[in-house]
């Protein structure tokens, strides 16, 4: 039979000091995991993003294989310089959609004029599922990242020199290693930045290649 020593009685219970610093800690473990969920979330949406922003300029080289130059969505193309274009400016992002899915954002036929002028052969070189869309909905007609943002910045090197210059840059400029004169040792970016984003809610996500 256990038998309890008189005095240590009193201390079968704990104290409310101890519980306080229990429940203390229990929180503290809390919040540290519910962080670490949510950066994890954070880092997978933007590996996510980065993952499309690729599958796009893999399109625009198919695109470029097929017809010899980079799409013409707009006012901006530059065949004397770079190319620059925001796909929430205009009928930007609907044309780029047209370009490399050959059809309208809502699946249906491009006109004869938007077809002579984007993807005359109506070749798919890219699908655009409704994730891409603003609130995943392509009746916005508008092309967005995970956090509302439709200023997606696509950078073309239009005049075939291998490298383009950035208008705007990311915050963390040693990720694009530039050469001199702020060269981008690249044919194509594609990204967003932090300071185009909706309520302050946004990060430098880009690709170039």
């Amino acid at each position: 039979m256990l038998r309890i020593h008189p005095h240590a009685r009193g201390r079968l219970a704990f104290t409310l000091i101890e519980l306080l610093a229990v429940i203390l800690i229990i929180g503290i473990l809390s919040s540290l995991a519910a962080l670490g969920v949510r950066s994890a979330m954070t880092m997978a949406k933007d590996a996510a993003l980065k993952a499309t922003f690729r599958q796009w300029a893999m399109a625009l080289n198919s695109y470029k294989a097929a017809y010899s130059t980079y799409p013409n969505l707009g006012a901006g193309y530059d065949v004397a310089g770079d190319t620059y274009y925001s796909l929430g400016e205009g009928d930007v992002g609907e044309n780029f959609v047209r370009a490399l899915s050959g059809k309208n954002m809502d699946g249906t036929r491009m006109s004869d004029t938007q077809r002579k002028s984007l993807n005359r052969e109506l070749r798919s070189f890219c699908a655009f599922p409704n994730d891409v869309y603003l609130d995943q909905d392509p009746a916005t007609k508008k092309l967005a990242d995970y956090l509302g943002n439709t200023h997606i910045t696509i950078v073309l090197d239009t005049d075939n020199t291998g490298d383009i210059i950035l208008k705007k840059k990311p915050k963390n400029k040693t990720a694009l290693k530039l050469q001199d004169g702020d060269r981008l040792n690249a044919k194509i970016f594609i990204g967003t930045f932090e300071e185009d984003a909706v309520q302050n809610e946004g990060r430098d996500i880009f690709i170039f290649e």
